[in-house]
């Protein structure tokens, strides 16, 4: 009986998922526009930019951490990941107390898949580029090592909604400016007409002038 007891809080012991700590001693700290981040030594003696907005390390970049200070930075980084063709999937959530979205993207030059979180610590927004197909409790810590969000979880959403709107209307403006732009010609009467974009009350469309 006592057996079988001891068997029975073995085979309990063993289905119960447990979490163990990682050890963060070892871990060096890197500061990216005034938020100090621990990572781990593997990604240390990496690359900081002049402007102290960005920090990468690898060739090709295995890591990298970027402060989206202007809502260009915002628009051109997460609005170009979001509409990537080699996005599979994306998820909003919560990382260690930070509001985030996961972007999981794959390279397909170099065959792996990587993921971009985009998240909120202080007043300010990050992207972590990280060489995973799912958020690892290293990568957990590397956030959590961050100032907690400020930001309201609507405000840090409709900051991200309004940099992917931005930026797919000027990919669709640039588009077709360069579609707009092999339809120029010359008419029959010599009349060369310019179609331009232009948006309306109704939304975008298209109009056409004539020079002579």
């Amino acid at each position: 009986m006592k057996l079988k007891c001891i068997l029975l809080v073995i085979i309990l012991f063993a289905l119960i998922p447990h979490t163990f700590a990682i050890d963060t001693a070892d871990w060096e700290d890197v500061t990216v526009n005034k938020v100090t981040f621990k990572i781990p030594e593997k990604f240390s003696n990496g690359t900081l930019n002049k402007d102290n907005t960005g920090y990468t390390h690898g060739e090709p970049f295995d890591f990298l951490i970027f402060s989206l200070v202007k809502n260009d930075n915002l628009k051109s980084m997460y609005g170009y990941s979001y509409n990537s063709k080699h996005l599979n999937d994306s998820e909003e959530t919560e990382i260690a107390g930070h509001h985030a979205v996961v972007l999981y993207q794959y390279n397909d030059y170099y065959n792996y898949d990587f993921l971009e979180v985009f998240f909120a610590t202080g007043k300010k927004i990050f992207r972590i580029q990280y060489n995973s197909d799912n958020v690892t409790d290293e990568l957990k810590e590397i956030i959590k090592s961050t100032p907690k969000s400020e930001m309201t979880k609507e405000t840090f959403l409709n900051k991200l909604d309004n940099a992917q709107r931005d930026y797919s209307q000027e990919s669709y403006q640039k588009n077709l400016e360069v579609d707009l732009e092999d339809s120029y010609h010359t008419d029959n009467n010599h009349h060369k007409r310019q179609y331009f974009y232009y948006i309306g009350s109704k939304g975008p469309g298209v109009g056409m002038s004539y020079r002579w």
